[in-house]
This record gives structure tokens, C-alpha cells and sequence, in this order.
């Protein structure tokens, strides 16, 4: 259940009150949790106040698979950020459904910025 954590650049956004720092996130290989990856302020640099996250990207960087798209949330009631891919059942009524547990999402980096006190 770990993902690497590389802060972008040596500033906070101020918002007036809380702050946000922009991180890149990467999985690591076979590791994907049931429900998603557990998150806290403290990981981006912030007090245990994590109001939320933006996500700004979620890139395949493998060339072997070029169509394939992922997204990511965060999910604020359980903490965690949760990983989908397209929905390949026709009609299911949700164009996506989240990636199976222990996926291997280590090709892909997200951008985001934590925002929080």
C-alpha cells in the first residue's frame, strides 16, 4: 500500500487560511488496496488537516499500452485516494468502475495538489 511521494517545486499555495503543495505520486508495482490508497495530511507536508486534494493528472507512462486512461479521486469520507478505468461492460450505467485490488499501477504518476492546514 505505498505510493512515493516527490514534492513539485519548494513553495506553498497560500488560499487564506489553508495551504496547498503540489506532489507527484507514484504506486508502486502490485500493491493496489481495496478502496484505495490510504492518505493524511502529514504525507503532503501538512498538518493531519488534509481538507482535500485536486487532482491534476493521471498519466499512463507506458508506451505498450497508449489508449489505456486511468482516473483518480479522493475519497474525503474514507481518506483514501481511489483509482478507476474505463467500464468495459456496455450499459452498466457507470462509465467506470474502480481497478481491482493488487493491480499493478506502478507506470502511472499522478499530479496533485494537498490542501489542508
Amino acid at each position: 500500500m505505498a505510493l512515493t511521494f516527490a514534492k513539485v517545486g519548494d513553495w506553498r499555495l497560500s488560499l487564506g487560511g489553508p495551504n496547498g503543495t503540489v506532489w507527484d505520486l507514484t504506486p508502486a508495482a502490485s500493491d493496489y488496496p481495496a478502496k484505495g490508497y490510504p492518505v493524511t495530511g502529514r504525507q503532503f507536508g501538512l498538518s493531519n488537516n488534509l481538507i482535500g486534494i485536486q487532482i491534476l493528472s493521471f498519466l499512463r507512462r507506458n508506451q505498450a499500452q497508449p489508449g489505456a486512461a486511468l482516473v483518480m479521486l479522493h475519497d474525503v469520507t474514507a481518506g483514501t485516494l481511489r483509482v478507476y478505468g474505463m467500464n468495459a461492460v456496455a450499459g452498466a450505467g457507470n462509465p467506470f468502475t474502480e481497478v481491482a485490488a493488487a493491480t499493478d499501477l506502478s507506470a502511472y504518476t499522478a499530479r496533485i495538489i494537498a490542501i489542508g492546514y
